[in-house]
């Protein structure tokens, strides 16, 4: 699991780091908001852990941006900050997951960010879940590929973007001859392998557009 800590105060960045030693996780430090984006680009860790006041980019503008990248959307964000007012904490809770005021205790901290990790972890369980659900609906469970759902919602939004662009659009329809006779003659199962290794043959030889 990856963290990021992000604040101008390296003392405090280093703390922290060593209060999390214990819990097993990859920390990464930032000095502020900006360099926190640099290194967002590259990698997306399960928790950022910001200050709000911070030179160049503070934590607040870091946090909005990172609520509009989609990309960054199931990072978790804990506010560790010394501003205490409700006006503070509820400004920062509407981007961020948690708050804490400093100065901190270490065991609370240390306590939090495990809460944080297992929701991270609970998150990603559903999140993987959704997508292999989305898959099942939209996907031929004998030969893996995309089943008529996806070929119907597919082939309309093709057709408007070739006629939005007008760009040429090539659909082919391909018919396995005497297909019957294999399934009469050898069963089923032997059917279903042929249809299988068909597919296989196709999806090898399509180009990175082609679906």
């Amino acid at each position: 699991d990856l963290v990021l800590i992000v604040d101008d105060d390296r003392l405090l960045r280093d703390n922290v780091a060593r209060i999390l030693i214990p819990l097993a996780l990859d920390v990464r430090q930032a000095e502020d908001g900006l360099e926190a984006m640099e290194l967002l680009r590259s990698f997306h860790p399960d928790l950022l852990i910001t200050d709000l006041e911070m030179p160049r980019i503070g934590g607040l503008q870091l946090v909005q941006w990172m609520r509009r990248t989609s990309e960054l959307s199931g990072v978790l964000v804990m506010i560790l900050t010394s501003r205490s007012s409700l006006d503070d904490k509820l400004r920062g809770l509407e981007g961020a997951d948690d708050y804490i005021t400093k100065p901190f205790e270490a065991l609370e901290l240390k306590a939090r960010v495990k809460v944080m990790m297992r929701l991270k972890d609970a998150l990603d369980t559903v999140v993987e879940r959704q997508k292999r659900l989305e898959e099942i609906t939209i996907t031929d469970e004998l030969t893996g590929i995309y089943n008529r759902r996806f070929l119907n919602a597919r082939t309309e939004e093709e057709f408007a973007k070739a006629l939005r662009h007008n760009t040429p659009l090539t659909c082919l329809l391909l018919d396995l001859d005497y297909f019957k006779l294999v399934n009469d003659n050898y069963g089923h199962a032997w059917g279903d392998f042929v249809l299988q290794e068909f597919a296989r043959l196709i999806r090898a030889r399509l180009r990175q557009g082609d679906v």
